[in-house]
């Protein structure tokens, strides 16, 4: 079977295209691949339909600018997608399906005593119909429907990925997007995954907010900065720090006037601000990282004796030094690119 699969994260940064074929649990072969930046006026309403979300009761009208966004994001994914079919000479017919996410604009993780709640924006109907290859989609919402964090798909791709590429089990996989995820796996039938923080969203925007561009780019701004320890300390006393998974976070999960105070530079190194209120996150990861390593390492030693390898890379952009050598020293001692 051969599925063609469709993200845009939270960092609102690009869409990613990937091909992979499959008997359905083992991968047999990955295909080509396609990052396609969003425009600026789609990256804009998609921002703002996030921020629509945030203020929104859920159970009452959903704002307006969701439907707007729903179409806009359906019409750029599917020209981007045919226009991939067409460069790389795919028959449609030789799809079986293409796998949908939508722009995510709001999760709200499950808690004691109900499930979560994410709204993906996307009309899969309109995609199906423009592309002409069947779509799957709604993958977080039945998951949290069914008592999931809304990440299905996740910890069972990264244990095929692991096992087509031999690595050494335990293995460790570390995805960093807008919200870091890891997916920890003891051996090819035993997995976990869950958010260890937030990623590389906040200091875009912190980035932006300051005319540095919409990322920032190779680290340099807070690799010039000094990150304030003690800050960082006292966020890492946060409770979300001290539980382990199954758990995830929403892309604004956290807020506290941290980083208001501090220049660029070390603000990037710290924390940042978002859209100059009060919303803070700590770059790359490395708070989340310094945490996962007192809460796994201590998990895999009791399972298996033994400190995971790690794998790690940002989503959707041009690789960055700065996450993978600021992790370094703080995570497992044979970390490797």
């Amino acid at each position: 079977m051969r599925f063609l699969g469709l993200m845009s994260g939270t960092s609102l940064d690009a869409v990613d295209l990937a091909v992979v074929d499959t008997d359905g649990k083992k991968i047999i072969e990955l295909g080509p691949t396609y990052v396609r930046k969003l425009p600026d006026d789609l990256r804009r309403l998609c921002f703002d339909a996030t921020h629509a979300a945030l203020n929104w009761s859920p159970g009452s009208s959903p704002p307006a600018i969701f439907q707007s966004a729903t179409n806009a994001v359906t019409r750029f994914q599917a020209d981007v997608v045919n226009k991939f079919l067409s460069d790389h000479c795919f028959e449609r017919r030789s799809f079986t399906a293409i796998g949908f996410h939508g722009q995510t604009v709001l999760h709200a993780p499950p808690a004691e005593g109900r499930c979560g709640n994410s709204i993906q924006l996307g009309d899969a109907r309109t995609l199906a119909r423009e592309i002409g290859i069947d779509v799957v989609h709604n993958l977080r919402a039945a998951d949290l429907a069914a008592g999931g964090q809304g990440a299905p798909m996740v910890p069972v791709f990264h244990a095929a990925l692991a096992e087509m590429s031999r690595l050494p089990l335990p293995v460790a996989l570390l995805n960093i997007g807008g919200v870091a995820n890891i997916t920890l796996i003891t051996n090819l039938d035993q997995f976990q995954a869950f958010d260890v923080g937030p990623g590389n969203g906040p200091i875009d925007q912190w980035a932006e907010a300051h005319g540095h561009g919409t990322f920032d780019c190779d680290g340099r701004l807070a690799s010039s900065g000094i990150a304030d320890e003690v800050r960082i300390q006292g966020w890492l006393e946060h409770s979300y720090f001290q539980r382990t998974g199954p758990k995830s976070l929403d892309r604004y999960a956290f807020t506290a006037e941290l980083v208001i105070d501090m220049s660029p530079e070390d603000g990037a190194a710290t924390g940042w601000l978002r859209d100059g209120r009060t919303t803070w996150l700590r770059p790359w990861a490395l708070w989340a990282g310094i945490r996962a390593r007192t809460v796994w390492s201590r998990c895999l030693r009791r399972r298996s004796g033994r400190h995971p390898h790690v794998r790690s890379g940002p989503r959707g952009r041009e690789c960055c030094p700065l996450p993978v050598a600021a992790m370094r020293p703080w995570l497992f001692p044979n970390l490797s690119d």
